[in-house]
C-alpha cells in the first residue's frame, strides 16, 4: 500500500550516507593509485605507445573524478535532506508544544503517523 506520507528512519539514511561516502572515499583511493602509476610510466618510457597509453588513463581520470564528484552532490543532497526532515520535525513538536495547554505529547502523537 502506497502512502503521501514522508517518512525518514534515521538509520537508512545514516546508512545511505556511509555507503555514499564509502564510494566516494574508494574512487579518490583509485584515482591516487592510478595517477602514481600513470607518473611512474610518464618517468620511465618514452615512446609513442606510452603517450597514446597516458593519454588514455587521462581520460579515465577525468571521468572518474566527474563521477567521484556526482557521487559527491548525491551525499551532499542527503545530508541537506536529512537536515530539513530534522528540522521540520523539530519545528512540528515546538508548534505542537503550545497546543492545547502544552499537550505537546499528545497532539504531536496524534498528527504524527506511526506507519
Amino acid at each position: 500500500m502506497a502512502s503521501n506520507m514522508l517518512s525518514k528512519l534515521d538509520p537508512d539514511i545514516q546508512r545511505a550516507l556511509a555507503t555514499v561516502d564509502g564510494h566516494i572515499q574508494n574512487m579518490g583511493t583509485a584515482i591516487r593509485n592510478v595517477q602514481s602509476i600513470e607518473q611512474t610510466i610518464a618517468a620511465s618510457y618514452q615512446s609513442p605507445a606510452s603517450t597514446t597509453f597516458q593519454n588514455s588513463v587521462n581520460d579515465w581520470l577525468g571521468l572518474t573524478e566527474r563521477i567521484k564528484n556526482e557521487f559527491q552532490a548525491i551525499f551532499d543532497g542527503l545530508q541537506q535532506g536529512n537536515l530539513v526532515l530534522d528540522n521540520a520535525n523539530d519545528a512540528a513538536q515546538s508548534r505542537a508544544s503550545g497546543w492545547a495547554g502544552g499537550l505537546s505529547g499528545s497532539t504531536y502523537t496524534a498528527l504524527t503517523p506511526t506507519s
